[in-house]
C-alpha cells in the first residue's frame, strides 16, 4: 500500500484544544476535570503515521483495515456498510486499534483534506457520527486525521464507566442503554461555516458535543 500521510507536529496542542473545547461548552471553569484518561489519550495520542507506508502494517491481528479477512466470523469492527454509504469520496482509508497493547480500542480514518474544506459544520458531524456509531457498536471510539496525521475529529465513548455500571447493577434488564459518548469537532475549523447545513439552519458555534 503506498504512502497516505506525510509527518505532522504540534498534536498535543491540538488535542488539548478539542478537550478544553468541550469543557468550555459544558460551562466547567477547569478543563481538566472535564476529561477523563482515556479521552485525554485518544485527544493527544498521535496516528502511528509508520503504519501508513508500504508494508508498514503488522499481519498478527493488531491493525484490522477493510482488507482484513475473517476466516471464521464478521471481521469486528465491521465497518463495510457505514463505509458504503458515508464514505463517499471523503474516507480515503481507515484502521481499527483492537486494544491488544492495552490502549483503547479505536478506529482511526483518514479523510481526503479537500473534500472535507468543501464540508460545513453540520455534514463534517454526521460523518464522524455514523463511523462514531458503527465503531462504537462493536466497543471502538473513534477519531478523523487528515493525511498529514492531523486531528480534525473523535467521537470517544467511555467503555470503562459502562462495564462499572454494569457490574452494579443486579439485573441485565437495568443494564443502560447507550454508552457515554463524546463528540469532539472544530465549529471554526476551515470551511466549517459554508454554505447551509441539512437542517436550513446556521451551522452550530459549540465544542464538543455529549452524545
Amino acid at each position: 500500500m503506498p504512502s497516505l500521510v506525510t509527518p505532522c507536529q504540534g498534536w498535543g496542542r491540538v488535542g488539548l484544544a478539542f478537550a478544553a473545547s468541550l469543557s468550555l461548552s459544558m460551562g466547567l471553569a477547569d478543563p481538566a476535570s472535564a476529561i477523563d484518561e482515556t479521552t485525554l489519550l485518544l485527544l493527544t495520542d498521535p496516528l502511528q503515521l509508520e503504519l501508513l507506508r508500504t508494508n508498514g502494517l503488522p499481519t498478527d491481528g493488531s491493525v484490522i483495515t477493510p482488507n482484513t479477512i475473517s476466516q471464521d466470523d464478521l471481521t469486528v469492527p465491521s465497518l463495510w456498510w457505514t463505509q458504503e454509504q458515508f464514505g463517499g469520496e471523503l474516507l480515503n482509508f481507515w484502521l481499527a486499534f483492537p486494544g491488544t497493547d492495552g490502549t483503547p480500542p479505536r478506529v482511526e480514518l483518514l479523510v481526503n483534506p479537500q473534500v472535507w474544506n468543501n464540508y460545513n459544520y453540520m455534514q463534517r458531524y454526521a460523518f464522524l457520527n455514523q463511523f462514531g456509531t458503527a465503531g462504537k457498536d462493536f466497543g471502538y471510539s473513534t477519531r478523523v486525521f487528515n493525511l498529514r496525521g492531523e486531528l480534525l475529529g473523535a467521537y470517544i465513548c467511555d467503555f470503562d464507566a459502562v462495564a462499572a455500571t454494569q457490574a452494579a447493577l443486579p439485573s441485565q434488564a437495568s443494564l443502560p442503554r447507550d454508552r457515554p459518548c463524546r463528540v469532539f469537532l472544530d465549529p471554526l475549523g476551515p470551511g466549517a461555516l459554508r454554505g447551509a447545513t441539512p437542517f436550513g439552519a446556521s451551522a452550530p458555534t459549540g465544542g464538543g458535543i455529549p452524545r
